[in-house]
């Protein structure tokens, strides 16, 4: 089993896309392959089963998606492929937009103030008044406390568009 050290915070999100990193896939591929019945297939409930008893809970969207696009009510080998390619990919989006952050976050406190989403337009070299700056740290601050956390970020279409541009 391989450990890495993780320089975001571990949120259940992130923990269960790091299944690859954290978990003996072998292992993994081994009660996969004893849960399938006759047909060759898992059941989606002994897959998330199987998940649960490496500690992780598998998002029932994504699951769903992966069944959506097979047209099935059970899991072979290309599913479980599949399911894996797309948490992986969800992965590095989120470490992506978490490095991201952490680049306009200049004074490494966790938030983003006025200041610092300001200094992303300079960076871009676009113009943006400070009533606008206000609107999307409006639009962005949920919790109403002045300033804009990572989750409140990647949630937020605005800031999100403007990151992008920095990379």
């Amino acid at each position: 089993m391989v450990r890495i050290k993780l320089d975001v915070i571990l949120t259940p999100f992130n923990a269960i896309l790091l299944f690859k990193d954290l978990i003996d896939e072998k292992k993994l591929r081994r009660a996969f392959r004893a849960a399938k019945g006759s047909d060759g297939k898992v059941e989606v409930f002994n897959f998330k089963s199987i998940l649960k008893t490496y500690g992780l809970d598998p998002d029932d969207k994504l699951v769903a998606e992966v069944l959506e696009e097979l047209g099935d009510d059970a899991l072979d080998d290309e599913a479980l492929c599949l399911f894996f390619e797309k948490l992986e990919s969800k992965f590095h989006k989120d470490m992506k937009l978490r490095r991201t952050f952490n680049l306009i976050d200049k004074d490494n406190d966790g938030y983003l103030d006025h200041y610092e989403i300001k200094q992303i337009f300079i960076k871009l070299h676009e113009y943006i008044s400070d009533g606008n700056i206000e609107k999307i740290m409006f639009e962005a601050d949920t919790d109403k406390d002045g300033r804009v956390n990572y989750n409140e970020f990647r949630h937020c279409d605005a800031l999100k568009k403007v990151a992008a541009k920095l990379l």
